[in-house]
């Protein structure tokens, strides 16, 4: 039976084209690609189901999952929370960013080469353990002045950003060659 769809032709080239290119880049030589697509109760669907079939790639699911909850459990509050308890003006905010985004562009090039050298479990065990102290001072800290409030900021990028360079490289090493374009 024909599958009809209702969808917007020119992002679905895209995606299906990224996920065929990423499939071809990721795949080891010999490998297979597989792209799946069923009806299922007159849905449409792909499905991935070797993803899900192997306790590594849960584990790097689940790591993701982590991390991404803890940084953004915390980012979203941080703007409104500088403000309304730390006494910085909205006019201050871009500051946060400008500057530590500018000092993530040099640390996480260090934690990629700490990683290398010393391995990635140890360097993201090390940063996750050092990334909970901006996280307990910028949820505690009261009115405070805009240099103090810019460092911790930058420190909380800074070590945010060291856990998750070595975490992406432990995650993309889980994955077994024949499923990284898919992963």
């Amino acid at each position: 039976d024909p599958v009809f769809m209702d969808y917007d032709r020119e992002k679905f080239v895209q995606i299906f084209s990224n996920l065929l290119s990423n499939s071809l880049k990721f795949t080891h030589a010999g490998g297979k690609i597989f792209i799946a697509a069923a009806r299922k109760n007159g849905d449409f669907f792909v499905e991935i189901k070797a993803l899900f079939s192997h306790i590594n790639h849960l584990r790097a699911f689940f790591l993701t999952m982590c991390l991404t909850l803890s940084g953004f459990s915390v980012i979203p509050f941080l703007s409104p929370y500088m403000v309304s308890n730390v006494g910085l003006t909205e006019k201050d905010l871009p500051f946060i960013y400008l500057i530590g985004g500018g000092c993530t562009l040099f640390s996480s090039a260090i934690s990629g080469k700490l990683a290398d050298k010393y391995g990635k479990k140890k360097v993201f065990s090390i940063m996750a353990l050092i990334s909970t102290i901006p996280i307990f001072i910028l949820t505690n800290l009261g009115p405070s002045s805009f240099v103090l409030a810019i460092s911790y900021t930058s420190f909380f990028m800074i070590a945010i950003s060291g856990r998750v360079i070595p975490s992406m490289a432990m995650i993309t090493s889980s994955v077994k060659p024949q499923y990284r374009g898919s992963f």
